[in-house]
């Protein structure tokens, strides 16, 4: 815009050739400050594991443990992602991003969403998040969020509910784990489909 002291310049993807790629950038006798910034969008239908950390996520039946075949409306289902990390790791982020028709539902709210029976304990003692395997759990419309300020090496199982929303077939997008401080310490798992039978009312 007129008057501004910066100047955006998209550079297309179809320009870039395969290897090292060269931008020159010149300002003349003045001092110039840029920030190279890169972001591109690859169309597939399917996204591959991959990383270091290796984490795998289930759907399952929330009383049996057993891998939900078939969801319908109104189903409560189990998510477990299982994370195996190579080494310790310390301020870890474990994040599943929900597909659609999939509502991630608040143990912390007595709602008629929430299955109590599923959290209840026999103790009396209060149960902290360390005891859960991880210090807290984000909840937000489309994703959860795990942070772990330690973990050890080896796996790790962490567990959330949601409830079938809608019908249809989603696409589950990868969970991710990785230490919030360490670039070489991420994982992604495969992408998912999910179909919830049903009718919608």
């Amino acid at each position: 815009a007129p008057g501004e002291l910066r100047r955006v310049i998209p550079l297309p993807l179809e320009r870039l050739r395969p290897g090292a790629n060269e931008v020159v950038l010149s300002g003349g006798d003045r001092p110039l400050a840029y920030a190279l910034n890169a972001r591109f969008a690859v169309a597939q239908s399917e996204v591959a594991a991959d990383g270091p950390v290796t984490i795998t996520r289930a759907y399952l039946n929330p009383s049996g443990q057993q891998p939900m075949t078939e969801m319908m409306r109104g189903d409560l289902v189990k998510v477990q992602l299982t994370v195996q990390f190579p080494g310790d790791a310390a301020y870890v982020m474990v994040e599943d991003q929900l597909p659609g028709g999939l509502e991630a539902l608040n143990e912390r709210l007595n709602a008629t969403g929430h299955d109590s029976a599923y959290y209840a304990t026999s103790s009396r003692r209060a149960y902290t998040w360390r005891d859960y395997g991880y210090n807290y759990k984000e909840i937000r419309d489309g994703r959860v969020t795990f942070f772990i300020t330690d973990l050890r090496a080896g796996r790790a199982v962490f567990t959330y509910l949601a409830r079938a929303t809608h019908s249809g077939t989603f696409t589950a997008m990868p969970a991710e784990a990785s230490a919030m401080y360490d670039l070489e310490v991420w994982g992604r798992s495969d992408s998912a489909t999910v179909a919830i039978g049903g009718a919608e009312e």
